[in-house]
């Protein structure tokens, strides 16, 4: 069976310097490079995981970022150096919505170990998204130690769900034949899109 070890030696002298020998010590290490290299191949397998992720991927420490994927980076249109070591308050379009998703995720991750919640997002150019935000804690006794979220853009999902409201409700407003109550429906459909 082939072993790993570690072999370390130095010289030995006399109190004269003479040269007397070697001394050494020998460590089997197969235990240690078998673990390294499972460390090895499950750090692969999750930044792999990562790059084939459809959604944004995102852990924070404190709400501040300190790992993203390229999906999340793509989403709130930031490159990773702009994210990284920032707090995700400048992700959120208001204070309000900041502290909303704060006081109802943490309190969730605390109890139950998961949270998932409709959120808004406000990505760099400007624009409001909506997305659907799953956190886990990296130690549920311990939320300081991080969180790790998953974001998917529910932004079209959303929209034509509530289009696809409006063309019900204004089915249902001309099937009763009144102009006038399908001309107030129209405008407060076209006010919600």
């Amino acid at each position: 069976r082939e072993l790993w070890i570690e072999h370390r030696c130095w010289p030995v002298h006399d109190a004269a310097g003479r040269h007397l020998g070697r001394c050494g010590v020998i460590r089997d290490i197969d235990r240690r490079r078998t673990s390294v290299e499972a460390l090895v191949h499950s750090e692969a397998s999750l930044k792999a995981l990562g790059r084939a992720a459809p959604v944004g991927i995102g852990t924070v420490r404190d709400r501040v970022y300190v790992e993203v994927n390229d999906r999340l980076c793509d989403m709130l249109g930031y490159p990773r150096e702009a994210l990284l070591g920032q707090s995700t308050r400048m992700v959120f379009p208001s204070d309000a919505e900041y502290r909303r998703v704060g006081e109802t995720v943490y309190p969730l991750l605390a109890r139950d170990g998961l949270a998932s919640l409709d959120i808004r997002l406000l990505r760099s150019d400007g624009q409001v998204i909506d997305a659907l935000l799953t956190s886990a804690p990296l130690d549920r006794a311990d939320l300081s130690r991080g969180v790790v979220s998953t974001l998917l853009d529910v932004t079209q999902v959303r929209r034509d769900q509530a289009l696809m409201e409006a063309r019900v409700e204004l089915s249902a407003v001309a099937a009763g034949g009144d102009l006038e109550a399908l001309l107030r429906a129209g405008r407060a459909a076209a006010e919600r899109l």
